[in-house]
């Protein structure tokens, strides 16, 4: 999330301007999550670009046709994340950073970064509260200048930037 609102810092003054009404001089907590809906698109977005974990199996239970492909029980389907969530049937222009598609459907069917159904992650809801307000608090506490942003992602167990990340941090000044 921090890397996209570095290439993207148009969409920093949303998440500082949420803040500031918001938060009016305190730290944020966990109950302020639902008043936080400007981070929470940029969290999920910077998730629909970079989900964490990549790719998804599942067991076939029973025989069934999908788009002409017979699949029988104990076949292994492994759904690729990163082609979902960059479908253009899916998401319009997938490789822009756009919070904003996240404000109507705040889950799409087509967003599974932390699975879907009986398997979904069970840190899904730690995950979505930590980031979004922790997105919230760094850029009003902080400006941050990128000097060298990675090229790409890496996949391993999960997904991590490739190359580095070096930024300038300077102290934000509080809101007038």
């Amino acid at each position: 999330a921090l890397l996209e609102l570095l290439k993207n810092p148009t969409a920093q003054q949303p998440l500082r301007d949420e803040f500031n009404k918001v938060a009016q001089g305190r730290d944020l907590t966990g109950k302020d999550y639902n008043r936080l809906p400007q981070s929470q698109a940029a969290f999920k977005e910077a998730l629909r670009m970079h989900p964490t974990v990549f790719m998804s199996t599942r067991e076939v239970k029973n025989t069934v046709e999908v788009g002409g492909i017979q699949m029988e029980p104990h076949d292994i389907i492994r759904m690729d994340l990163r082609k979902l969530h960059s479908d253009p049937a899916n998401f319009e222009n997938p490789g822009e950073f756009k919070p904003s598609r996240f404000e109507k459907n705040k889950f799409p069917q087509a967003f599974m970064p932390f699975g879907t159904g009986p398997r979904v992650c069970l840190g899904i809801n730690m995950a979505m509260y930590e980031g979004a307000i922790m997105l919230s608090q760094i850029f009003n506490r902080v400006d941050l200048k990128p000097d060298a942003l990675p090229t790409g992602d890496e996949y391993y167990f999960t997904t991590r930037p490739k190359g580095p990340l070096s930024v300038t941090v300077s102290k934000r000044l509080p809101p007038a």
